[in-house]
């Protein structure tokens, strides 16, 4: 099968199958990585699970949010939710976005405008388990109109698939032969972290200091505790939501961090 000329069932596209390792690390896995994992959907498939709190693991790292590029198969509306089987020449995986608006529209969905059967598109969500069935929980999914994002972010689930492997390599910190788990998840974060711009970094940190309420933050809040202008606020977040690390709660100047 073809996946638009870009990987097929016999390219490899599980990208280090040897490195989905099911041996525990010494402690047991590792506390959730909060941060936004981006992952093929083998990794997903195979992730462990411990089915007491269906709590997933990848590398005995817990993983909660993730993303990935994938083509949509079939697209099937129900009356509360729209279910969306994807693939990405690695595996197959159901998506689901809930229907939260009383006029039964979603954003990005629309049967007429929205993302199609044979699309490409980047989905943002939560690893589920729906009836003993595997599936992720939509924040945001959104078509691909530049193809090198999906080269971009292949490249990026091989880099972050290694360096829990092995560990950080860079200016910072030295590859060792057998990393702290622990340890090599904190500087993974960090690492993830470190290409911000420094206006979407302050923003970020804000989120990462406080409590979030369940409607999240105000966008004249953030402006307030950051000490910048409500323009370059809704800037910078705007930024943030296409990269999947913010989202809009009950209204559009309402903001959570995905993690």
């Amino acid at each position: 099968m073809s996946y638009g000329g870009r990987f097929n069932d016999e390219s490899g596209g599980g990208f280090l199958q040897g490195s989905q390792s099911n041996t525990q690390s010494p402690g047991g896995k590792e506390k959730a990585d909060q941060t936004l994992r981006p992952v093929t959907i083998k990794q997903l498939v195979e992730a462990d699970v411990s089915h007491s709190d269906s709590v997933f693991a990848i590398q005995d790292v817990e993983v909660v949010n993730v993303s990935f590029c994938a083509v949509v198969r079939k697209i099937t509306r129900n009356p509360t939710n729209v279910l969306i089987q994807v693939e990405d020449g690695t595996g197959t995986i159901e998506v689901r976005k809930w229907i939260e608006s009383s006029d039964g529209e979603i954003e990005g969905l629309d049967p007429e405008t929205g993302v199609q059967e044979q699309e490409w598109v980047r989905v943002i969500g939560g690893v589920k388990s729906f009836n003993q069935k595997r599936n992720v929980a939509v924040l945001r999914i959104q078509k691909i109109t530049d193809f090198n994002m999906i080269n971009y972010h292949l490249l990026d689930v091989v880099r972050i698939t290694l360096q829990y492997e092995r560990g950080i390599s860079n200016e910072n910190y030295m590859a060792v032969d057998h990393p702290n788990p622990a340890t090599t998840a904190a500087r993974v974060l960090s690492a993830q972290h470190d290409h911000r711009p420094p206006r979407q970094a302050k923003i970020m940190a804000m989120f990462t200091d406080q409590e979030i309420p369940d409607e999240g933050i105000h966008l004249a809040e953030i402006a307030r505790t950051c000490g910048m202008k409500l323009e370059d606020v809704e800037e910078e977040t705007n930024k943030l939501k296409a990269a999947g690390e913010l989202y809009a709660t009950v209204d559009d100047n309402h903001l959570k961090p995905t993690n």
